[in-house]
């Protein structure tokens, strides 16, 4: 039996959380374990029908990997991640939730495909249970065993205290060690005022020992302005907290705009990274620019673009662009950025063309847009739109017929038209 076991790398959406984290005027612990909710639990993603992630190649995109949700009654039955390969889309890996009476999920089962049955296979899974308040009380992670044709267990997590407002007070890691559950590490968690103002981290060695420790620090807004991390040093006598990093948040409102600045410790503060996110209206973030520290100066390394649609009222994550600094990255100068990669949301159905192609071209001072499809399923045609301007709306200028449906490469394009920003 042969079974795919590379995870698309679209897997990394599942750090958008962090990108989403950072317009939120308080701390939140973000704790998934499993990646079969996970969109449906961020507004910016809920309801999400399928993403497509594309890499910039030779100065075009090609489709690289693909999540398609399938859903009944607005509830996920299915996750399937497929990558392109060859020119077609091949399947990877697929997720199956299952959920209780109160429609809370229950299980995540993780499955491979195995190539030469040219089916599904089970290979890991999390079974969740809760408490009388509703909050998850027990978390265990499976893995499938071949042999005996059953589920193994792993770990597990045991959330075994919340306070009045469902804060997660403590969590307790455990493993299997064959015979019985043994501990690992507890994680205790202190709220004042609704902010999450410590987290620490304990080790089991016998006994419950301190061994890192997170603590957060705000403004009068209820914004996280500082996290200090220490580390327990069982080498001091007696015992003691030793810093370990900070990271340091910055706010300003014309327009908003927060900067993260993280540094370590050597006898004092060195800089290590920062970024800088500009939200937008919505205090959602609009663009992302990532800096490293030379040694003397902030480097530019990489920016973030995201955006939205209004999809019911709620504005939803469209396009997040990843690019890199190719010239100029000294932050004194204006930095030449560089396509990497982006990932397109839809929310309505699957993506009803695969773009393998997007090329613009100059034309006596015009714009000529040219582009290719794989594949179109029930497509009417392509709407042109335009902006002038960062902050201008998009409106249409154009549209093109598709194909309807057909599964022969496609080629189209958009007669000249002036050269503002368009998509």
């Amino acid at each position: 039996m042969t079974i795919s076991r590379r995870l698309p790398s679209l897997l990394a959406l599942l750090l958008i959380s962090g990108v989403l984290a950072v317009s939120s005027t308080r701390a939140q612990s973000f704790q998934f374990d499993n990646i079969c909710t996970f969109f449906d639990q961020i507004p910016q993603t809920e309801g999400v029908r399928s993403t497509l992630a594309e890499e910039w190649v030779s100065g075009s995109w090609a489709a690289s990997d693909r999540v398609i949700y399938n859903r009944s009654g607005g509830m996920v039955t299915d996750i399937v991640f497929q990558e392109r390969s060859s020119g077609s889309w091949e399947n990877a890996t697929r997720a199956l939730p299952t959920y209780d009476a109160s429609d809370r999920l229950e299980t995540c089962t993780l499955q491979e495909w195995d190539t030469d049955a040219n089916d599904w296979a089970d290979a890991a899974r999390t079974t969740r249970t809760y408490n009388a308040d509703g909050n998850v009380e027990r978390s265990v992670f499976q893995t499938w065993d071949e042999s005996a044709s059953d589920w193994e267990d792993v770990s597990r997590i045991e959330y075994t205290s919340y306070d009045s407002n469902d804060n997660l007070l403590v969590q307790i890691d455990q493993f299997w060690g064959g015979t019985s559950w043994m501990n690992a590490r507890r994680t205790e968690n202190t709220y004042v005022g609704g902010n999450l103002t410590e987290e620490r981290e304990q080790t089991w060695i016998g006994s419950w020992v301190n061994d890192y420790r997170t603590t957060n620090t705000y403004d009068n807004s209820d914004r996280l302005t500082e996290v200090l991390e220490e580390d327990w040093d069982l080498t001091a006598f007696p015992a003691d907290w030793v810093r370990d990093g900070l990271t340091t948040y910055t706010y300003a409102n014309t327009p908003t705009t927060v900067t993260e600045v993280w540094q370590t410790w050597n006898g004092s503060w060195i800089n290590v990274g920062r970024t800088t996110t500009n939200l937008n209206n919505n205090d959602l973030p609009a663009e992302v620019i990532e800096d490293t520290w030379s040694g003397t100066n902030w480097v530019r390394a990489g920016r973030t673009e995201t955006d939205y649609v209004s999809v019911g009222g709620t504005p939803k994550i469209f396009r997040i662009l990843d690019q890199t600094c190719s010239a100029d990255c000294v932050t004194s100068k204006a930095a030449v950025w560089e396509n990497s990669t982006q990932t397109t949301f839809s929310y309505s159905e699957v993506l009803p063309v695969e773009l393998t192609a997007f090329t613009v071209a100059e034309a006596d001072d015009a714009a000529v847009l040219a582009w290719a499809t794989a594949s179109e399923t029930n497509n009417a045609g392509f709407e042109v739109q335009r902006r002038v301007g960062a902050e201008g709306r998009f409106a249409a200028i154009g549209f093109v017929d598709g194909a309807g449906t057909t599964s022969r490469p496609i080629g189209s394009e958009m007669p000249p038209c002036p050269s503002t920003q368009r998509r």
